[in-house]
This record gives structure tokens, sequence and C-alpha cells, in this order.
């Protein structure tokens, strides 16, 4: 070889030996800074006062936040409002939101954007009954709102944090339409909307202006895994990096993965079937009675939920305020469901539930389960299932248009008080103006509903909450099944993640990954 060449072959050595130094020493791997989370559904619509489903207000509240925030364990923590004041009356709520605070399109966040948004969400939410006690809301200053209620009503102020009452920005909302605020969503969040492709991701990016200091992670993702298996995989092969709705057995096998931790915080959550009480078979009580005693939900909680989730003796979450065991008379009972029905003359009965799979933890096991015990008192339950979003428009419609007999759904305390679960069994929230998707009616209810939200005297508003729960129990508009158990898992490198009881995620501002 002509030294010239060899020359030429030693510069071109050390040349490539200063590039692989470079990128060993000089330019080291940057921190993790975009967080995806695999949802069991999609969001049905990115804007939270129009959405559905519990859990997906978490990544909704990243762009659009609630007023105050609830911790795991129920207590209130100022947020968008900074502080309060009730009349001596009871009857009047002054509310002071937190000053020089402005949306991510650079208009003031103050008293009149947030009546504007409160009128908003209860034209709109399917929660709207938080606030069906509210009678005006009044701007009184700047940065000051007066709610004024009927009677006194003692957790309003909890109620304030549930997730889906928001705020977003007028001036936005004015530009898009009322209609169209899901395509161009602004709020006051640590994350401003990138977009919503249905069926596959929403995407944030951080708003380096937020108030709460500045988002520590660049961006968030989040995509619909409605399989759990294929949930579960996509965690532990790192394709996500926090999951939800984690099957118990499953998270005792995630748990002992030294790169995973699995957080399982307290739950509002109860699982109901909602039945139709307008469309027969179900307009008998003596039927939906039957199939109450026909199922063995205490199997169900050992069998498929390893014990995890809590058996439900009354329709609110165990342990809320107000609730009681004491009218459960129907334990697990196929001959009396079967005498039941005999006397109903419904013997050969055939109903139809709609069902949404991945929605809740496990649920297509216990709509399985449900089907096995009524097959063996001769009930044969059909199953149709959907896509969450579309189960949700369905169930919006009113009573004369409403197609579903029987639906598997979940509902909530937002507050910690019971009056937050059954209220809309009132009549006055039959779908759509609340959640009442039993369309169910008793002249009784609707009146110690009206007196217990109204009373000062908490003896007798605690006796009106165990009569109603008494009446439910009776009526059966609903089978009351289970408190669901909360369960998320994530990488263990991620930190700073909080959770509420309405099994969301809390501000994520102060999440990171942990290098």
């Amino acid at each position: 070889m002509k030294r010239t060449s060899v020359r030429a072959m030693r510069r071109v050595v050390v040349a490539l030996a200063g590039v692989l130094l470079l990128v060993v020493v000089g330019t080291a791997p940057a921190s993790k800074d975009t967080l995806v989370i695999g949802m069991p559904t999609d969001v049905p619509i990115f804007d939270t006062h129009k959405a559905t489903g519990l859990h997906n207000g978490g990544i909704l509240n990243q762009v659009s936040e609630p007023l105050v925030r609830l911790t795991p364990d129920g207590k209130v923590i100022p947020w968008l409002v900074e502080s309060w004041s009730q009349s001596k009356d009871g009857k009047t709520w002054t509310l002071n939101t937190r000053k020089n605070l402005k949306f991510t399109d650079g208009t003031p966040f103050n008293a009149e954007a947030l009546k504007f948004n409160l009128e908003r969400f209860r034209k709109h939410s399917i929660g709207k009954a938080t606030l069906a006690m509210v009678t005006s809301i009044e701007v009184t200053g700047e940065h000051v709102l007066k709610l004024s209620t009927e009677a006194p009503f003692a957790p309003l102020i909890n109620s304030l944090g549930y997730h889906w009452i928001v705020v977003y920005s007028p001036t936005q909302v004015q530009k898009t339409g009322d209609d169209n605020v899901h395509t161009a969503p602004v709020g006051t969040g640590p994350f401003k909307f990138v977009h919503h492709k249905r069926g596959q991701e929403v995407r944030l990016e951080a708003n380096d202006q937020y108030w709460g200091g500045k988002p520590k992670l660049r961006a968030i993702v989040s995509k619909p895994y409605p399989d759990q298996s294929a949930r579960m995989l996509a965690l532990e092969s790192g394709d996500v990096d926090l999951i939800f709705h984690v099957p118990p057995q499953e998270a005792t096998r995630l748990a002992k993965n030294a790169s995973l931790t699995v957080s399982t915080p307290p739950s509002a959550r109860v699982i109901w079937l909602y039945l139709n009480t307008q469309k027969e078979p179900l307009k008998d009580k003596r039927v939906r009675q039957a199939l109450y005693q026909a199922i063995d939900r205490e199997a169900i909680i050992k069998n498929i939920f390893a014990g995890t989730a809590k058996p439900l003796h009354s329709p609110g979450p165990v342990g809320s305020f107000g609730y009681t065991e004491k009218y459960d008379r129907y334990g697990y009972n196929p001959d009396q469901a079967r005498q039941l029905l005999k006397e109903a003359g419904a013997t050969n009965l055939t109903f139809t539930v709609h069902h949404s799979p991945g929605r809740y933890l496990l649920s297509g096991q216990v709509i399985e389960a449900v089907q096995g015990y009524l097959k063996q008192v001769g009930v044969t339950m059909k199953v149709v299932d959907l896509e969450w979003g579309t189960l949700s428009q369905m169930s919006a419609q009113p009573v004369e248009k409403n197609q579903l007999q029987a639906t598997l759904f979940g509902w909530r305390s937002v507050n910690g008080d019971i009056d937050s679960a059954i209220q809309d069994f009132g009549s006055a929230f039959w779908r759509p103006k609340g959640n009442n998707l039993s369309f169910w009616k008793s002249d009784e209810f609707d009146k110690l509903l009206a007196f217990e939200q109204g009373t000062l005297d908490t003896k007798k508003r605690v006796e009106a909450l165990h009569r109603m729960q008494e009446i439910l129990m009776d009526e059966m508009p609903a089978l009351w099944l289970y408190g669901e158990p909360q369960i998320w898992a994530a990488k263990r490198t991620l930190k700073g993640v909080e959770w509420n009881p309405l099994e969301s995620i809390q501000s994520l501002h102060a999440a990171y990954f942990e290098d």
C-alpha cells in the first residue's frame, strides 16, 4: 500500500474516533419529556362541558381546569377559585377568583368568564344536576361571583371540584361557536390543545406561561386501548408510560416488575345496570327486584375483582355522607327471583342490555356473569356492545326517543355526599336534563330530594337521605352492582402524578420523568 493511502486511512480513523467521542461524551441523551397515557376509551369530544367518562376528565382538565381540586381523601384545595364564604342564612356563596390569570389566548380569567362557564356547564353537561340547586349567578366585582340557592346546600363547594365544571375562554367559544369548541379549546391549564384524532390520540403541548409554573413535561399524548391485554402490553413494552383500568390480577403481577409501579387511590365510582322503567317488561318493580336477587354480587366481586371491588348495599359509594346499608333486603336468592317473575307473569323474560367494552374495568366479564345468573332463573339477557361515544349519544336521547332497555353505566358522588350519587333519580333529571336513564319517577322521592338539599338540620337531612335510599332499594330503577376500584400502573421513573376520587389524573404541571 502506498504511503499516501496509509496516511489517508489514518486521518479517516481519527475523524471517526472524534465523532464517536462526541456522541458518547458530548451529547448525553435528553431526558424524556413526553408522557404517553393508555386509556380504556377515547375522549368522546374534547369539550369538558359536553364530555362523558370520568377518566377522560383527567385529560381534558390539562387544558380546562376545575374551580377547586378534590384530594383522594375528599379535601378541597383552592384552585381557580382561591377563597369563598357563605352567608348567615346559608343561601348565598361568594366566590373569589384567582387574580392576574389569563387563558392561553391572552384574554383574562375573571368573574365574568366564570359566570359564562357555569352557565354553559348547566346547559350542556351530563352532570348538570350538580348545580341544579343554584338559582342565580351574579358578578359583583371583577373577581367576585355570588351563587344563590333556594335553600342552604352544605356540599356546594365540594361540588365545584367536579371535574366537568371547568372554564374555557369566552372569547374563543364565541370565535369557534358553541358547537365547535372541541375543535380549538382554550383554557387556563398547564397544557394547550394540539389535536384530537378520533380513535387514535389526543396531543397536548406545554403552556409555558401557566400560572402554576412552567410544566416539566413538554407534551402529553393520550391513546385509547379498549382491549385490556393490549393496554398492559403497551405499558410493559414501553409504548406508553401510564395506564388506567388495570385488572386486579394484572396489578399483582405488574407490582412485581421493578420498572413499574401500581397505584390504587380511593374511588367514588359505582357501577349500576340501569333499567328503563318506561319500557316493558321492566315497568313492573317485581321484575326489577327479581333481576336483582338473581345476581350473586358477592361472587362477582370475589371471582372477577379478586375482592378489590366493594359490594353495594345502597346505590351510592360506600362511606359517602348519608350512606346506609340497612335497606338492602335482597341477598342472592334465585328461588325468590323465580317466584317474583312468576307473580309478574314474566317467566319467559327477554331483554337487551347495551354495554361499552373497555369503558369500565372488567365490565365484559361482569356482563357475562350477570347473563349467566339470569339464565339460571329463566331470563334471557341479550348484549349489544357499542363504542363509548356512540352509546353516550344514544343514552342522551329523551324518553320518547330513547331505544335503550337496559344499560351498564357507572355513576359517582362528586362531593363525598350520597346526594350527589342519587339526586339524578329525581324526575326533573330524566335524560337529557340529567342522568336519570331509568326514566323513573317517585313523588315522595322528589319531595325528599328538595327537602334534604334545603334543610340546615343535619339530623333531618340524614333521615331524608336514608328514606330516599329505602325507596330506591325497593323500587330498583337500577341494579346496584359494586363500587369499582381505581387501579393505575406506570413506569417507575414517572413522578409527580396525583389522582382524585373521580378516577382522574390531577393537573400534570409538576409531573416529570426521573433520569
